[in-house]
């Protein structure tokens, strides 16, 4: 009878574990087809009609498994316990004994079993997501990273953003790398042959504080494993920093991945990155990893320019801000500097002649996507205390952008050191937008400032998910994008996350934050906030913090939207206490 029972506790396990991983393969299977757009249209249509349950099915079956798992581990954990019962009351019976140690044995091998499952569904997951090519979107990625967890460094943490983005596709070949930390690193750690005295040159990788590598699974460079990491080398990866020592560039002088079909790489990120100043930690679980897709193509077009701030031949208030938004990702080591000196990618020039250019700072941000110039002169004072700056009053202020230096006459690839900005993959600017490499790349547009100084706070328009009694939160999507609206446009430089902040309870979920710049008059922004998956049951919050500006340099003080005068809002109820999580 013993045999026969642990036949049976044997045969319950294998088929809960067959059990699991059926739904890992169909949970696979519904990312890929739930991630074509027109059959989604189509079953909204149809559910609209029947009026079902619109919980998304991954999120169902992610449910199910959790569900199954704990309910064989309830049976594992009461089997221990009748067997312990069997023992105590055995009375020195040796077959009692036998037989409690028995069951205890099986229910011991049935719960390693299913813990287990839950680590084999993973890996079926993360495969099939690979074979099958249903991780091509960062859609069906993060889908998959339900059942994963996620690192804080991103947002709560210690970076604040990073390009390419958590699981991004379709990325070129010749794509560069970049880091922002929320605080000053210690550049050695990370490129150990920096030279402060000549901070714009690169160095080569300390490949112990970073590691860039793919695993072969298809064996591309033939040698029969397929599952070895291939690692980029510390010499084959230039590093750069800005002058701030906060955000890191790295640019592989090889070209990633393969001709032959996409290559997903990990970007792993340790804790022998030290701050400055410093030797402590800068991750609290020991490292921060993420993938990307990198594609068969190599990126040689160039980066264009798509609005301003302030815009052309308009009259502003003399402590606005001026912002490029570019057609995509800039790499920052081209972008970033103090101007006039030494920074001269783009220059600012005041008429009447003889008014100079305005000393400041050129910042990037919005995911680096938009440059933006703060300038030194103090002029005033925000609701929050602090000081803003000013350009010249009542001048002409003419803007130029330069587009790098050639490699040659009939490429955009830019020449290093760049003398002008260029994209994430070595392209100078096309400031003409001809997609011709030619002497009048540069982009230039003058505006005008009169002696006035706005001094109003930036208001939210619009929230979403929206703050709706009637929206059950089950309704709520695990991937639902938080978006945030203004009245005006915003302090880019600002939307980071010390001040744009995903609360959750365990502070354990990744975001990070970007701007869309609405034309209007004014033009307004819309942030957006990307995160990890949300869960079921749990209590999510977004927090704006005092420190997000607008692009009059205003604080976010006070607090104020459509139906709330402040000076705090908490879920649209004004208060004089600060917003404290929950809420």
């Amino acid at each position: 009878m013993p045999n026969v029972r642990r036949q049976r506790i044997f045969s319950i396990a294998a088929a809960a574990l067959f059990v699991v991983a059926f739904f890992g393969v169909f949970f696979v299977s519904s990312v890929s087809v739930h991630a074509q757009s027109e059959l989604a249209t189509n079953l909204a249509t149809v559910n609209a009609e029947v009026g079902l349950g619109t919980t998304d099915i991954r999120i169902v079956i992610a449910r199910v498994i959790r569900i199954a798992l704990g309910f064989l581990g309830v049976i594992a954990v009461g089997l221990m316990i009748y067997a312990g019962f069997i023992w105590m009351t055995s009375g020195g019976d040796p077959t009692k004994i036998k037989k409690a140690q028995g069951i205890m044995i099986n229910a011991a091998v049935g719960l390693v079993i299913i813990l287990s499952s839950l680590a084999i569904t993973q890996f079926i997951l993360s495969r099939l997501l690979d074979a099958t090519g249903a991780g091509g979107s960062g859609t069906s990625r993060s889908a998959a990273e339900i059942l994963t967890p996620f690192s804080s460094a991103l947002g709560t943490g210690i970076i604040d953003t990073h390009y390419p983005a958590r699981n991004q596709t379709d990325l070129p070949r010749n794509t560069n790398i970049a880091v922002t930390f929320r605080r000053e690193m210690n550049p050695t750690t990370i490129m150990p042959a920096y030279d402060s005295a000549n901070p714009e040159l690169t160095s080569a990788l300390n490949t112990d504080a970073m590691r860039i590598f793919f695993v072969d699974v298809d064996d591309l460079d033939g040698d029969g494993n397929t599952t070895e990491e291939i690692e980029l080398s510390g010499e084959q990866v230039d590093v750069g920093v800005t002058p701030d020592n906060k955000t890191f560039v790295f640019n592989p002088n090889v070209y990633l991945g393969s001709e032959e079909m996409p290559v997903w790489y990990t970007v792993e990120l340790t804790n022998d990155i030290e701050l400055a100043g410093s030797s402590e930690s800068i991750f609290r679980s020991g490292a921060y990893t993420w993938t990307f897709q990198v594609s068969t193509e190599l990126d040689l077009m160039p980066p264009t320019v798509e609005s301003v701030i302030p815009q052309a031949s308009t009259t502003n208030a003399r402590n606005i801000l001026v912002q490029i938004n570019y057609s995509e990702t800039i790499n920052p080591i081209s972008a970033v500097g103090h101007a006039p000196t030494p920074f001269t990618n783009i220059t600012l020039q005041t008429v009447p002649v003889g008014s100079g250019s305005p000393a400041g700072n050129w910042l990037l941000g919005n995911a680096y996507r938009t440059s933006e110039f703060v300038a030194e002169t103090a002029c005033g004072v925000n609701s929050c205390g602090e000081t803003i700056t000013c350009l010249p009053e009542n001048v002409t202020v003419n803007v130029t952008a330069k587009a790098a230096g050639r490699v040659d006459s009939d490429s955009f690839e830019a020449v290093f050191p760049y003398s002008g900005l260029v994209d994430m993959a070595g392209n100078r600017l096309d400031g003409n937008d001809n997609e011709v490499p030619d002497e009048t790349d540069n982009y230039s547009w003058q505006f005008q400032t009169n002696n006035d100084i706005v001094l109003t706070e930036p208001r939210v328009t619009a929230l979403t998910p929206p703050l709706d009694g009637n929206v059950p939160a089950s309704e709520i999507p695990f991937d639902q994008t938080v978006r945030i609206g203004f009245d005006s446009a915003l302090q880019v430089s600002t939307v980071n996350a010390d001040n744009v902040i995903l609360r959750s309870p365990s502070e354990s979920l990744w975001f990070t934050n970007s701007t869309t710049l609405i034309d209007g008059n004014p033009p307004v922004h819309e942030v957006t906030i990307q995160h990890g998956a949300f869960s079921e049951d749990i209590l999510y919050g977004a927090e704006l913090d005092s420190g997000l500006r607008s692009v009059y340099q205003n604080c976010f003080t006070p607090s104020r939207s459509q139906s709330c005068i402040g000076p705090n809002c908490c879920n649209e109820q004004s208060s004089l206490a600060q917003c404290a999580y929950p809420l």
